[in-house]
């Protein structure tokens, strides 16, 4: 299991409560294309949605096929199942990876922006391994296809939802439970410096793990040449830069009990 670190901006972790899209009138909304990045137990997927009030909705198949394709744990799978005496979408679990009817057809969202209606649809998640039934909240309807919260859909299944506001990037950990034993993802540590004067500066990294990427290239350390206002020269090649910035997969003790703000 992977998850954030130093770029989580919020965990949601849906509660016990039964919800189901309210009868109330048809009210228009503007649904904007997205293609929202999106990190499943590691592994980094685009997925084509709808962005309705500054919430990113997407298709339950969409949702159960990423989930087949990329959770850890498969008891996260899911199938869906359509009744249409109650107008009711079951997400049913423990029936293995999820097998999209329409798998031959590929779905996109395009870019144009499009009218959204409030469902009356009601969807539940049906155990059956007789744990609690569980709603997702309201969908919307949009060009004849219901659309969901991710983080609803992903809570009502016991995963966890963490989202990284600064990259606008979502990750889904189907394991919630950290291990620490496992490696863990560091996204943008950025390290900007500030001297009082123009000065020299040795910046090395205290940490075991793999770089997976930084910038300017890490060379057993960063020389740079540090301006008051922040600029950079990297005596690598020469160029200007605002800040240092890495990523990596290791283990990393933070300590958020001290520190400073600067202001912009």
């Amino acid at each position: 299991m992977k998850g954030f670190a130093l770029c989580m901006a919020a965990v949601f972790l849906i509660g016990n409560t039964v919800y189901a899209a309210e009868k109330t009138e048809i009210k228009e909304k503007t649904a904007i294309p997205v293609h929202q990045t999106v990190v499943w137990d590691g592994t980094e997927t685009k997925m084509p949605g709808y962005n309705i009030d500054g919430y990113a909705y997407f298709r339950l198949r969409d949702v159960a096929k990423m989930v087949s394709a990329y959770a850890a744990d498969e008891k996260s799978y899911f199938d869906l199942d359509y009744q249409k005496e109650t107008n009711t979408i079951s997400i049913v679990t423990g029936k293995g990876k999820y097998m999209d009817p329409a798998r031959e057809k590929v779905f996109d969202v395009g870019t144009e922006e499009k009218k959204a209606f409030l469902a009356d649809t009601t969807v539940v998640v049906d155990r059956l391994n007789g744990l609690a039934d569980k709603g997702i909240g309201e969908g919307y309807v949009i060009d004849g296809y219901n659309f969901y919260k991710l983080g609803r859909i992903v809570g009502a299944l016991g995963m966890q939802l963490n989202w990284c506001k600064e990259e606008n990037v979502v990750e889904i950990v189907s394991l919630p439970k950290w291990d620490p034993n496992e490696p863990v993802v560091y996204r943008k540590p950025v390290i900007y410096l500030y001297p009082e004067k123009t000065m020299d500066v040795s910046v090395k990294l205290d940490y075991a793990g793999d770089l997976t990427v930084t910038y300017p290239t890490y060379q057993d350390g960063w020389q740079v040449t540090a301006q008051p206002d922040g600029t950079l020269t990297n005596h690598a090649d020469g160029l200007e830069y605002s800040y240092l910035f890495w990523e990596g997969n290791g283990q990393l003790d933070v300590d958020f009990s001290e520190g400073f703000v600067i202001k912009d």
